[in-house]
């Protein structure tokens, strides 16, 4: 019996070990391009969202999308106002660090929404494949690397 016992535990104590599991560690991944804007929430019908396209050495804008459409071709903006090279510099390392753990929520929204809010809206292209996002006011449930990624968009691009 104490045979029993014992290799019952020892059973026990294996499969307990083996099960747990360590998070998921996601490397950043470098985007051929960025595209960003904040949209919806509570403005008016003539209000214009700046999307912005973060790419090597440019940061441009375009302002012909009314900010209440949320769901904007990204391939069909201008992008015909070029910014100074100063405002590129504040967010040209977020073209080279986008959180790998974005990937696999394409066309998410991620986070929680507040009334009137609206969202920022990221489009980006890596290795030839586009992915969108829809972040939400509320990121608090987000990793920290989602977070600080998020909040310099909604920081310098707005």
């Amino acid at each position: 019996m104490r045979i029993v016992t014992a290799t019952c535990i020892a059973l026990l104590a294996c499969a307990t070990l083996f099960s747990c599991k360590e998070p998921r560690i996601y490397a950043p991944v470098p985007a051929q391009y960025i595209v960003s804007a904040n949209v919806g929430g509570y403005v008016s019908a003539t209000a214009k969202a700046n999307y912005y396209r973060i790419s090597d050495g440019h940061l441009d804008l375009d302002t012909t999308q009314l900010r209440y459409q949320t769901l904007v071709l990204t391939t069909t903006l201008a992008f015909d106002v070029p910014q100074p090279t100063a405002k590129y510099n504040e967010v040209a390392d977020l073209r080279l660090n986008v959180p790998g753990e974005l990937l696999p929520h394409h066309n998410e929204h991620i986070g929680s929404g507040l009334i009137d809010s609206g969202v920022t809206d990221v489009t980006v292209m890596v290795d030839g494949h586009l992915y969108r996002w829809y972040f939400e006011a509320d990121q608090s449930r987000s990793s920290a690397a989602v977070q600080q990624f998020v909040q310099r968009l909604r920081q310098y691009l707005d």
